[in-house]
């Protein structure tokens, strides 16, 4: 029993080894995952219909944050739940509480010359 035990929590482990089939790790997918987030989060100040796509804040997460293109976010969240990423590695997945806040606006970046990015307007009250 020992044994199998020992085999398994070698199977699941941290995932940054590469996979024999050419996927991509959990691992891997995880930080494609925060990239892909972070790149939809480009906006326009001032453009209208802006930071309207709901993607998770983290994968796993309960609470959503709003891009203007989640597509390439929600196709890496769907190849880490198909693979299986969630119950195979404890790491993968953020657990952490974050609370729904809002609204989101696109809010110039660096005084306004590198265009924007989607966050909670500063203007927000709760």
């Amino acid at each position: 029993m020992t044994v199998g035990l020992v085999a398994l929590a070698e199977g699941c482990g941290s995932g940054s080894l590469a996979r024999s089939d050419g996927g991509k790790t959990c691992e891997q997918l995880v930080s494609d995952y925060q990239a892909a987030v972070y790149a939809a989060r480009a906006c326009t100040p001032g453009a209208p219909n802006q930071c309207l796509a709901a993607v998770p804040v983290f994968l796993c997460a309960g609470c959503n944050s709003y891009v203007n293109d989640g597509t390439q976010a929600i196709a890496v969240e769907k190849q880490f739940f198909d693979q299986g990423c969630d119950k195979k590695d404890a790491t993968s997945c953020s657990l952490e509480l974050c609370p729904q806040a809002g609204p989101f606006a696109c809010v110039a970046a660096d005084g306004g010359a590198l265009g924007g990015l989607c966050s909670i307007s500063p203007t927000a009250t709760n």
